[in-house]
């Protein structure tokens, strides 16, 4: 069963909504919620194929739901209904690509489905959905395979933030990155990272600003900080430091990640020598500058490499 919110004057807080509910209370049917203050929930029709991991949008004054899986497989299903009244959902065009927890939009009156995990592992496939011709068509690809995703339009531009990202070597990473894709110019580009990494999140675009719907000090409650904060120019910067012996082993996180990126490969190299991963000013729990990343990125470099963090980086 699909329950819908009254939203009162924010749409925006109904999309997010409607976009969890439509993905965690699918599989079963649920009594309405009770009502809290003016908003209260209300039953509609549920949708004709059961499933989680989907995406949700709002195309014009139509409720478009696409992808996920159910307890056999992925799937591209694609239905619609109005978004008011008790009107019946309708099957449209197939996703070509089965997928599950990838990011969406619509953009210039287009569907976008980037990413997400295909029934191999994390996947760069960009499709575009045409509503007047119920058809999809494959658009330029992410530039790296990525899952967990989250992506909304402003301003004409699909963004594309955080999820496991598939560097060209090694394990799945949980990135912190964000793309901006421009349907006009037919190109990805790397914009200003979040601030944690984090996967299966919710992207909002409000007042020309984009809202992550988990915010950062519940994101840190829930991940407590390893590591310590130490002092560098002036500033609070995190490093996490394991293992023993030496040399000792700087990993330096690209693409806007945090320190999280190694998760998964900083306890290998621990087993055999000191080994430690930071979080870049501006990312993670490292206090943010003014000056452009890139500049600031190598001077953060170097100052660690020369010893500007000795307590911490030594045993």
């Amino acid at each position: 069963m699909l329950i819908r919110t009254t939203p009162g004057r924010t749409s925006a807080t109904w999309l997010a909504t409607l976009g969890v509910c439509a993905g965690v209370l699918v599989f079963a049917s649920a009594s309405p919620a009770q009502s809290a203050g003016t908003r209260q929930w209300t039953s509609r029709p549920p949708v004709n194929h059961a499933r989680a991991g989907l995406s949700v949008e709002q195309a014009g004054n139509a409720i478009v739901a696409v992808g996920g899986f159910d307890n056999n497989d992925l799937n591209g299903f694609t239905e619609a209904r109005h978004a008011d009244g008790p009107g019946v959902w309708h099957d449209l065009a197939t996703m070509p690509t089965a997928r599950a927890n990838f990011a969406s939009a619509i953009v210039g009156g287009f569907l976008y489905a980037a990413g997400g995990y295909d029934a191999v592992d994390l996947t760069n496939v960009v499709e575009r959905y045409n509503s007047r011709l119920n058809q999809w068509t494959t658009s330029r690809p992410l530039p790296q395979p990525r899952g967990g995703d989250a992506g909304a339009s402003l301003d004409g531009v699909f963004y594309v933030a955080g999820g496991y990202i598939t560097p060209s070597m090694g394990d799945d990473q949980l990135s912190a990155s964000v793309l901006a894709y421009e349907p006009q110019r037919d190109i990805w580009r790397y914009v200003a990272p979040m601030h944690t990494a984090r996967e299966r999140h919710r992207l909002v675009a409000a007042g020309g600003f984009l809202y992550e719907n988990i915010s950062e000090a519940r994101d840190r409650r829930f991940n407590p900080m390893e590591g310590q904060l130490v002092s560098v120019g002036g500033r609070k910067m995190h490093i996490d430091c394991t293992g023993t012996g030496s040399p000792t082993v700087i990993l330096d996180s690209g693409l806007g990640d945090s320190y999280l990126s190694w998760s998964k490969v900083q306890p290998e190299i621990a087993k055999f020598t000191r080994v430690c991963s930071y979080d870049r000013a501006g990312v993670g729990y490292s206090d943010s500058i003014n000056k452009a990343n890139g500049s600031q990125d190598q001077t953060s470099i170097r100052t660690v490499g020369t010893g500007a963090l000795p307590h911490a980086a030594r045993e």
